[in-house]
């Protein structure tokens, strides 16, 4: 796990001659913009900025809020993550904190700059990230049918008629599954691509760590 506090930064790595396709890029995290009571009434009033993302090549993604609906927690008393070790705890022992994703197709071989950023400062804002992962979907083209799908909970079914998945959401419907065709809701979808996962854990430090295709 790592952060950064009070201040702008830019950590990248370059992956070299990868091969054509889509690559997603996801993490656990969130962005505080400003102390807590700022960054809190901003999130509440709308003002607030989501200074950070995550970033493949040209498209970037930002880091969704410290306060953010989804999370289990409460201003007063204050439940929310407030160090490394309480963002730790929502991470890896709550699962919180993970609609943190960018896509990107390189439509040729080549290299893949994956990285995050805050490029304007803001005092007293605050950072924090674990658990990062590249996925790899070697046919592009498959995957775009799901994610053009209405980005609400569907059912999977073979063409049988099985259930093989409960109110998934489309992007992730067919994510797994062995070759063949599935109905996602109301759409067939052919599962012929094959999808490589390249995770690690960034470091304490600052750099993100190497990723190969396996």
């Amino acid at each position: 796990m790592a952060e950064f506090y009070d201040k702008t930064y830019d950590t990248y790595q370059v992956l070299e001659r990868m091969p054509a396709g889509t690559y997603r890029f996801r993490a656990q995290g969130f962005y505080r913009y400003g102390d807590k009571a700022e960054a809190y009434d901003a999130h509440q009033d709308g003002s607030e900025q989501l200074l950070a993302g995550l970033y493949l090549n040209s498209s970037r993604q930002t880091f969704m809020s410290l306060f953010d609906g989804s999370a289990p927690y409460t201003y007063n008393p204050y439940t929310y993550p407030d160090d490394v070790r309480s963002a730790d705890n929502a991470f890896n022992r709550d699962g919180e904190y993970r609609a943190n994703e960018v896509e990107y197709e390189l439509l040729a071989k080549g290299d893949l700059r994956v990285g995050l950023d805050k490029t304007e400062y803001r005092y007293h804002d605050w950072n924090c990230f674990d658990n990062f992962k590249l996925l790899y979907v070697a046919k592009p083209t498959a995957i775009r049918e799901v994610t053009d799908s209405a980005e609400v909970p569907v059912d999977v079914y073979t063409v049988s008629g099985v259930k093989v998945r409960s109110a998934v959401m489309p992007h992730e419907a067919v994510n797994g599954l062995p070759r063949g065709i599935y109905i996602v809701g109301t759409r067939k979808f052919a599962s012929k691509r094959e999808q490589t996962e390249l995770a690690r854990s960034l470091p304490s430090g600052s750099k993100l760590c190497k990723f190969a295709i396996k």
